[in-house]
């Protein structure tokens, strides 16, 4: 797969998919995620305080002609994005995008995000993970279409959106998170979920320019996503 690269120009985010190397664990991996029970809260936001789901494993693999069908786009999920510096959870968008949210969960469900780097991380702007490369240029071997409503812009901090390149249909596992309300990208980049929990977490993620910087990003340690459904 042609090698992507990332650059900002114009408040503009260029990234791209391709593929890494492999792993193992002796852990079983769960295609789909697992389902949680959970009752109201006064938050407003179901994903506000679910906890981690059982530890599971990687599959080894880092690139497929397509992503699995893992999710149902008319529930609810959490995703639990660890890094050395703490835990953050996340909202994820089904409805809204729900390719590019399969493919995420796909993704993570294949332990596929474990032990990369935040690759590129620019201040007042966003940190972007998601490369087995650690580069820019990598991805999972497939690319998602643009996915875009009117209600979902970033028009806050902790918005997560797909990283892709000059062609909107070519987000694949890369991803950022905005740490400013960022207009520019609005209607152009899908937006995957929103932060509800660790944005001083995030605000802690070195920053680094993949271009000038010859150490490695920090480290994000995993992504594991929950499946809610209402307690009886």
């Amino acid at each position: 797969m042609n090698s992507i690269r990332s650059v900002l120009l114009c408040a503009i985010v260029v990234v791209v998919a391709g593929c890494g190397n492999t792993g193992s664990t002796s852990l079983a991996v769960q295609a789909k995620p697992p389902t949680v029970a959970v009752t109201p809260n006064n938050t407003g936001n179901p994903c506000i305080g679910v906890q981690d789901p059982p530890a599971s494993g990687a599959s080894g693999v880092k690139s497929w002609s397509k992503p699995d069908q893992v999710i149902d786009p008319t529930h609810t999920y959490c995703a639990i994005i660890k890094t050395d510096k703490g835990r953050m959870v996340a909202q994820l968008y089904a409805k809204e995008a729900p390719q590019n949210v399969n493919s995420f969960v796909f993704l993570a469900q294949q332990g596929f995000y474990d032990n990369l780097t935040w690759h590129r991380v620019i201040q007042d702007f966003m940190a972007q993970t998601g490369d087995p490369e650690g580069t820019g240029g990598g991805g999972p071997g497939y690319a998602v279409p643009l996915e875009v409503v009117p209600t979902l812009n970033y028009d806050k901090p902790g918005v997560i959106g797909m990283a892709r390149t000059n062609d909107p249909n070519s987000a694949g596992s890369q991803f950022f998170i905005t740490f400013a309300p960022y207009p520019s990208l609005n209607q152009g980049y899908t937006i995957i979920g929103q932060l509800v929990e660790g944005l001083d977490v995030l605000g802690q993620v070195r920053l680094r320019d993949p271009g000038s910087d010859p150490n490695k990003g920090d480290p994000l340690v995993s992504i594991r996503v929950v499946d809610l459904v209402a307690a009886q």
